[in-house]
């Protein structure tokens, strides 16, 4: 069902009292306006369109309902979606605009920047990276022929070119999934090819260090003073479960104390989620040392001097910041702690989130154990 009507606002008078004649669309419940190049004087305006006699603003709006007519059935006969905004981009481009990649993937990051305001930049990075790779791998092509085959495509060429696995592959295809979904939201195709590519969700299986590998570390004392101030980072977040970007950002008015107790309340970077950590006299220890800055290394950097510590630590683990909060989620679930409290501390907002970590080490059942043995 569509309806369509004129309007001619006194709130967009101008200085010679005359205003634009608008058409406004509704259709299936949609309301769009187009702001058509004829002005009238708004109470003139109303008279003549109440007139039973032939006027010259009959006339002209007339002309438009018999244009629009003319474009619904084209769209019909093409086989194009109508909605309201569709129907006014048809009218507007004298029949079907050509969309081109490149155009809507800088469309889609300018709205999807605005819409995800509250995240970290992080979140438009992976967006980015994503966007550039298709961008690269399929050209500046027009968006309605982009067809199931190029995403499979693009799938091996992620696998072949770029050696990505298969979490990376599902999450890159996600986001391109979105750009095309919100093509297709925009009526800017009829088809959004992602409906017809397979893209399981692969999920990472968590690795973190057992409480004896934490304590190689902590025991290791190396001669490059660079690699013992990535250790205590890596060993603080192994202590509060803090991402490495939040702890990045701890200053010493974030350390509040009760009872006795130090702990941090803050919203995380990424989410901005609130978490809740309690300060151990270990992290304390390494929070005095380096004054309550805890932010000078890069988070590539860092990752890069943790591969020499695993290698001298004799860890046969891919050591990375992100494996530290694993690493504290598992103790402490292991350690006999509420999911819910696990939660809290890494700023989840539900457990199953949190889930993911609840990785029982073998101690632990022989433990439980013992109490009914």
């Amino acid at each position: 069902m569509y309806n369509f009507s004129f309007i001619c606002r006194t709130s967009k008078i101008d200085k010679k009292g005359f205003a634009p004649i608008e058409i406004s669309i509704i259709i299936n419940g949609q309301r769009t306006h187009i702001s058509l190049p004829m002005k009238s004087e708004p109470i003139k305006f109303n008279k003549m369109m109440a007139s039973k006699k032939n006027n010259e603003v009959l006339e002209y709006t007339s002309s438009v309902r018999t244009k629009l007519n003319k474009c619904l059935a084209e769209m019909t006969a093409n086989d194009i979606a109508i909605t309201a905004p569709s129907l006014k981009e048809y009218f507007k481009n004298g029949g079907v605009k050509t969309y081109f990649l490149f155009d809507v993937t800088e469309e889609f990051l300018e709205y999807h920047t605005k819409k995800t305001a509250n995240c970290a930049s992080e979140v438009m990075k992976k967006y980015h990276l994503a966007m550039d790779k298709f961008k690269k791998f399929i050209g500046n092509v027009e968006l309605r022929t982009i067809t199931p085959q190029h995403i499979e495509e693009f799938k091996i060429e992620l696998k072949q070119t770029y050696k990505f696995e298969g979490s990376t592959i599902y999450h890159l295809l996600a986001r391109v999934k979105t750009m095309l979904t919100y093509a297709f939201n925009k009526a800017y195709i009829k088809v959004n090819p992602m409906m017809f590519v397979d893209n399981p969700k692969v999920t990472k299986e968590v690795e973190f260090l057992t409480n004896e590998e934490v304590a190689r570390i902590e025991k290791k004392e190396f001669d490059n003073e660079r690699l013992n101030k990535v250790r205590d980072l890596f060993l603080f977040q192994c202590y509060t479960a803090l991402s490495f970007a939040d702890m990045q950002l701890i200053t010493f008015r974030d350390i509040k104390n009760e009872d006795g107790m130090y702990y941090i309340k803050k919203q995380r970077q990424k989410t901005k989620i609130d978490f809740f950590t309690v300060l151990t006299p270990k992290a304390m220890e390494i929070l005095k040392k380096y004054n309550f800055n805890l932010n000078f290394i890069s988070n590539q950097s860092c990752n890069a001097y943790l591969k020499e510590i695993a290698d001298l630590c004799h860890i046969n683990k891919q050591l990375h910041t992100h494996i530290a909060r694993h690493t504290a989620a598992t103790r402490l679930l292991n350690e006999g702690f509420r999911i819910e409290i696990v939660a809290k501390i890494l700023g989840h907002t539900n457990t199953k989130q949190t889930a993911h970590y609840a990785k029982l080490i073998d101690k632990t059942v022989l433990n439980e154990f013992k109490k009914i043995v």
